[in-house]
This record gives C-alpha cells, structure tokens and sequence, in this order.
C-alpha cells in the first residue's frame, strides 16, 4: 500500500510480475489518497489489517519504530549485508533510514525531486503572453499570467489552484518561495526558525495578491492533489504547482492535452536556487511487523532497492522520481519525453542543504521528541486563505516562537536520554545560501 499516482503503474507490474514468476503467492496492490494513509495505517495498526508492505504517511515514522509497528530489513532481506553493499553509498541515515543499528527502509527517490514544478495549459499560458519553460516566471508574471488567465475566463476559468486540503502540499509550495528570498524555516545559518522573516511573509503576500485578484479557482482552500490538476486538464484552470509524477499521468490519460513544464515561479533578480535536505526518505516502503510473509516482503524489496528495480522505477514512475541509482538515471532519460526529462533537468538544479542529522546522528533523538507541531506551517497556510487568519506577521511570528520552543523542548528530553545534542548541531557557520552544501563541509565546522 502507498499513495498511488505514478506509483501505482511500478507496483502494479511488479506485482502482475511477481504472481507469474511464483503463482502460488497471491499480492495486491492498494493505492490510497495522503489523507486515508493517515487514518489506514494507525487504524491497521490496532485491528491487525496492516499491508504486509506499506508507505508510512508523514510525521508517523519515530512512532512506527518506537512502537514497533515495523521491523528492520536486516531481519527479512536475503543476504542483507550484501544487498546493502550494493546499494549506493551516502543515501541512508541514522534516524531516518536506520535506528539503533539496523536498516528499516530505504528511499525509493533521491532527495533531490524536483517537488513543485509549475504545470500549465500551453494554450491559456499562451494567451496571456507568457512561455515559462522559455523564461521561467516572476512571481510579478506569476501573479499576472494568472490574472490574464483568470479574466479571460470570465468566471468559467481561473489562474491558479492550490491543493488546500493537503496541508503537506501547501508547505511546499510556500517553503520553496520562501527559500528563494532566503527564508528556510529552521535557519541552517543562525539555528533558529526564521518564520516571521520577508520572505515568508513576502511569499504569503504573493497568496494574497492571487486571492485579491480573484485568481484562485473557488474551493482551493479545500482541494487535494487530483482535484486541482484534473481542473487544468479540464481546462477551467490555468496553472497548477504540482510533483512530476503528474507528468506521465497526464500524457497517459490525456494524451491530447498540451501542456508545459516550468520552475516554479522566482522572486526576481537574485532569487537563490531551491534547496533541498539529503536526509529524507521519499517513497519509502516500510515492512509491517505483523506480517505472517516476512520472507516474501523481503524479496520483493531487494529487489526494489536494486539498480535493476531502480531502473524499472525511474522508468515506469517517470521523470520526477530520480533513484539513488545514479546508474539508472542515463538508460531512463533516453525514454522520457520532452516533458519528462525538462522535469529531470529541474532537479539538477538544486542544491543541497545542511543537515543537522547528517552532522550529530544523536539529533534522531531531538528529533523524536518533536511531534508535529499544531497548527503547524500547513494549517497557519490553510487558515489565511480561507479567511480565518486575517493578521499574517502575528500568525508566522506565533509559528516561530512555537516552533523555537518546541526544538530547545526536544533538545532538553534528548539530553536527559543521555543524547549528546544542543542547538549548535543546528548552526552552520560555514552556510552560503544559495550554494550547495558538500559532504566535506561538515569537516570544517
């Protein structure tokens, strides 16, 4: 089980695949929505029905091992030592991907996914004079791409649509505005959470400029991922900051529909480059420890964490889902259209960030005693566009000091479980931003 999209495709000829080479193992394969997966895995968890393989959904991993939900590779994966060998080197954490010693899942994608890319109908783009994959937008032509769009339509068409009911999706988009003015949340440079700074609240003004304008198409507050981008296949909007694994989707199931691929949209003259942590575990599937198939689910996971199966991935899932197979990388973009691979080349241009965890393992330990925090950075977005925030400095100003509150906590219960952690694991003086972040930096500090 996981959240489907593009996904689905992969798991599904791997599992058709599977019952042909041992017929006598039946496999299915769920597909959920990001919300249900919320509620499917906790509830799994206390009736026994868990998937044998599954996705965990954000913000569950330190609970799925503390509570022993999932149970490491080392114990299910055939010749576990040497499957690890062969997988690439820099890509698994402790904390993330290892706990106290033993490996529980690994990432199906490389941290470097290009996650907000700017999908839009060519012709409406076109109309209001605008060609994002030529020149990619301002948030000056952002805002007036969307207008055009939005007046053109006369009510039957807008600019822009936001995924408000998925509060992880609003984060991104805002998150990435908002380190192109140098905003980070959690400052690599000073330690501290920068919430309150211009560039979030100049990335929030640019929400409100679209929402003044009448630009964001009526119910987005409220929206999930396949609402808004079935909209703009629709045709009755123009724009949609969404994951690459749209791209194939759309070519698939509507082949006739012309649409570009474009960053997403810039502050202006001396915007950074997006950045992005290498310490996280996207696509990451999990083995449940009620699992009466262990066996079976390690098997199907070598080879899923193969360059073989990486290859068959970056292939079927398509051009926003790059592997740590770097291997894999060259025979899959020879197969990707012109679409997929503009996608591939968006996330090379990221660059990475420092990572607290990849300096100090024992900040998993801080880590764990931070729950998600409520409300948190995706509610505090929610709540401005369907009018319930209405003072945004005081609501990021409040997410600030929450959040410093929340770290100094985290870092107090570590220490007294003996970890060896302080707020100085989270400052990096050697940072520029803008610049990646390499390997040997962590040396210097």
């Amino acid at each position: 089980m996981d959240s489907g999209d593009t996904k689905a495709a992969y798991w599904t000829q791997l599992v058709e695949a599977y019952r042909e080479k041992h017929p006598n193992i039946d496999l299915s394969y769920d597909p959920l929505t990001p919300n249900s997966m919320t509620e499917v895995v906790p509830l799994g968890v206390r009736n026994g029905t868990l998937h044998d393989l599954f996705q965990l959904p954000g913000g569950l991993m330190d609970e799925a091992v503390e509570e022993g939900w999932v149970m490491p590779l080392d114990d299910v994966i055939p010749n576990f030592e040497d499957w690890k060998r062969q997988y690439p080197e820099g890509i698994l954490f402790e904390g993330v991907h290892i706990f106290d010693g033993k490996t529980y899942s690994f990432p199906g994608t490389a941290p470097n996914r290009y996650n907000e890319c700017l999908l839009y109908s060519r012709q409406l783009m076109n109309d209001a004079g605008y060609d994002p994959e030529e020149s990619p937008l301002t948030w000056d032509e952002y805002r007036d791409a969307a207008k055009s769009i939005t007046e053109a339509g006369n009510g039957q068409v807008y600019g822009v649509t936001l995924e408000g009911g998925q509060p992880p999706k609003l984060v991104l988009w805002l998150e990435a505005f908002a380190q192109m003015g140098g905003g980070y949340g959690l400052n690599p440079a000073t330690g501290e959470y920068d919430y309150a700074s211009d560039a979030w609240t100049d990335a929030l003004d640019l929400l409100l400029a679209l929402q003044a304008d009448g630009s964001l198409f009526p119910g987005s507050a409220s929206m999930e991922a396949q609402q808004t981008t079935s909209r703009v296949v629709g045709g009755s909007v123009g724009m949609v900051t969404a994951g690459p694994w749209m791209i194939p989707q759309w070519e698939d199931e509507n082949p006739d529909f012309d649409f570009g691929v474009g960053a997403h949209p810039h502050p202006g003259p001396g915007s950074l480059p997006r950045g992005y942590n290498p310490a996280i575990n996207q696509d990451a599937m999990w083995v449940a420890s009620s699992t009466e198939n262990p066996e079976i689910a390690g098997d199907i996971l070598a080879y899923h964490g193969s360059l073989e199966g990486a290859t068959a991935w970056m292939s079927i899932v398509g051009p926003g889902n790059p592997t740590p197979f770097e291997e894999a990388h060259a025979d899959a973009a020879d197969a990707l259209s012109p679409a997929g691979r503009r996608a591939l080349e968006l996330s090379e241009t990221l660059v990475s960030l420092p990572s607290a965890l990849i300096r100090n393992p024992e900040v998993a330990i801080a880590n764990q005693e931070m729950p998600a925090l409520t409300p948190g950075l995706g509610e505090t977005i929610a709540g401005i566009i369907d009018g319930s925030i209405t003072d945004v400095r005081s609501a990021m100003q409040d997410l600030e000091d929450r959040s410093d509150e929340q770290l100094d906590q985290a870092i107090a219960a570590a220490r007294d479980k003996g970890a060896n952690v302080s707020r100085e694991d989270w400052v990096f003086s050697n940072f520029v931003p803008g610049e990646p972040y390499t390997p040997d930096m962590y040396d210097e500090l």
